[in-house]
């Protein structure tokens, strides 16, 4: 959905200068602000339903209601966002346990920043990625691991960052600034001062914005897992637990598409049969990466987005064999077994 000129432009404006006010210790309105307009943008838009758009409006959110109030309940702020940042690193860590990371997900990201030589190796030590991360989710909570914990979260970043940044990938643009921004954050948040913060039980989950750190952060991504969640804001970050959808195309098809989608084409023809219909493509689209390669994002990988974005492919088909969504399924946890299931135009 397009908001159209002028509004995108002036809604733009706002954002930017609310942005910029935000600098102001006391820009709590502005921080509200920020924090409205970006939730005003998602609502309708699923694909900005993405978890670092989550941890920055809630940590706006928060920022901004502190603010407002002079600074009284500060240290909850705090610890809200503290927790936030425990719970993304545990739940990143946790989720990385399976069995599609653990065999090929690590030669994914490492294959731009090694020789091919070591690429075996490094897949060895892929169980030393989601150790590592779970390892300084939980240091950060304990303050004699915590300095230990800071220097291995930032070490993670930094190779993150050579990965999928422009000396490795150089793909998924939109979360090298969450990446800084982390950085940044996890001194600020458990240092104070050059020293260790002392972070007291007793208000860690006093008042309401810790509550809702512990909601959103900790709880809702147990959820996720037994679907009563968005799968996606549950910081499956980089686990390849995740749907992906294909859109196979006809020649016919594929040639009424504007030139900016054509060229994302992956050209492959293939023939197959499905429940007595016989269908000839000439290449298909990969949704993940399409939405990668247009807009630095990944478009959320659920069904109900593969299906949005088929129905409007649909729309140029002229005929029903035009056209076939493939989804293949979260792999299995255990085994990395997947399925697919098939969706027709007919089916939509």
């Amino acid at each position: 959905p397009s908001w159209g000129s002028p509004l995108d432009l002036v809604a733009l404006l706002v954002i930017g200068a609310a942005a910029l006010a935000c600098l102001h210790p006391r820009a709590g309105v502005a921080a509200l602000v920020c924090a409205l307009l970006l939730a005003l943008r998602c609502v309708p838009d699923r694909i900005t339903w993405q978890p670092y758009l989550l941890h920055y409006g809630f940590a706006l959110g928060v920022l901004g209601w502190t603010a407002r109030r002079h600074g009284q309940g500060s240290e909850r702020a705090l610890s809200a966002l503290r927790l936030c940042a425990v719970g993304i690193y545990l739940w990143s860590g946790l989720s990385k346990f399976n069995a599609s990371f653990l065999e090929n997900g690590m030669l994914q990201l490492m294959a731009p920043v090694l020789p091919e030589s070591w690429l075996p190796g490094a897949q060895e030590l892929a169980l030393v990625v989601p150790i590592s991360e779970v390892a300084f989710a939980v240091g950060l909570l304990i303050p004699r691991t915590r300095l230990a914990a800071i220097v291995l979260a930032e070490l993670t970043h930094v190779s993150i960052l050579l990965m999928i940044g422009p000396l490795g990938l150089d793909y998924n643009q939109v979360v090298w600034p969450w990446n800084l921004a982390m950085m940044a954050l996890v001194p600020i948040l458990f240092l104070e001062r050059g020293v260790l913060t002392k972070v007291e039980p007793e208000p860690a989950l006093s008042g309401l914005a810790p509550k809702l750190a512990l909601l959103l952060f900790w709880v809702c991504p147990a959820l996720a897992r037994v679907g009563l969640w968005n799968d996606y804001l549950a910081f499956k970050l980089y686990t390849v637990q995740v749907e992906l959808g294909t859109i196979y195309l006809a020649p016919e098809l594929g040639g009424a598409l504007p030139a900016e989608t054509r060229e994302h084409i992956q050209i492959q023809p293939v023939e197959t049969e499905l429940d007595g219909v016989s269908y000839a493509f000439g290449g298909f689209l990969s949704v993940p990466w399409w939405s990668e390669a247009e807009l630095g994002a990944f478009a959320p990988p659920h069904e109900v987005t593969y299906r949005h974005v088929y129905a409007r492919l649909c729309a140029r088909a002229t005929d029903e064999r035009h056209a076939l969504l493939v989804i293949e399924s979260i792999p299995d946890w255990i085994t990395g077994e997947k399925s697919e299931r098939y969706v027709r135009v007919t089916d939509l």
